[in-house]
């Protein structure tokens, strides 16, 4: 496990059941999650009140320290992902989890439909997209996004959109690092041709 010493102290003293280390790693990392939990829901939900955001940090929390800190004890560091990665990995699958469990959850993510997302990727695809007005731009990546193939998709979701390094994106997808780059340059290749092929409908 290549991580600093203070982090692999804090966490042998964490599975130990040290009460001292469980306070000192929620005292680290406690703002971090509740950031994540607000910005997670921002982007996934239209639903949200700040009870869910207290909530939900409360159960990262516990989640992470709970049955002998079993979630803790999977992580490896490995491939470049820190333990703060890790620890905002759990965080936003944990909102996840809740809002699929909610039947009345507005998810923008798997509609594709936040314009905050999208326009991330204008950086990447300018060219094609320049001449355009906003809520056609908007349209068009919606589109052209969802014409990807399902991993090429979920790839520029995690790297392009949520803004996770691609370590970050290596650990969640179980794929190398060389792998990685190849889905990024291929993915974002197709995504490019096809909003070139979108935008020359348009003309």
């Amino acid at each position: 496990m290549n991580i600093p010493e203070d982090e692999k102290d804090l966490l042998v003293g964490c599975f130990k059941g040290d009460r001292q280390a469980q306070s000192d790693f929620v005292a680290r990392f406690s703002n971090m999650v509740y950031n994540t939990v607000l910005n997670t829901l921002r982007t996934k939900t239209a639903n949200w009140q700040i009870q869910d955001v207290e909530d939900l940090h409360q159960t990262v929390l516990i989640r992470l320290l709970e049955r002998r800190c079993k979630r803790l004890r999977q992580f490896q560091g490995k491939n470049g992902c820190s333990l703060r990665s890790w620890v905002r990995m759990i965080a936003v699958h944990t909102v996840i989890d809740h809002l699929r469990s909610r039947k009345d959850a507005l998810t923008r993510a798997d509609t594709m439909d936040s314009s905050d997302y999208l326009l991330t990727l204008q950086s990447e695809l300018h060219d094609p997209l320049q001449m355009l007005e906003c809520t056609q731009q908007m349209e068009i990546l919606r589109r052209c996004l969802r014409s990807l193939m399902p991993r090429d998709r979920l790839f520029i979701k995690l790297h392009c959109l949520q803004g996770l390094a691609i370590p970050e994106v290596v650990e969640i997808l179980g794929i190398t690092e060389n792998n990685a780059y190849s889905i990024k340059h291929r993915s974002l290749n197709r995504l490019k041709t096809a909003v070139q092929a979108a935008t020359q409908e348009l003309k």
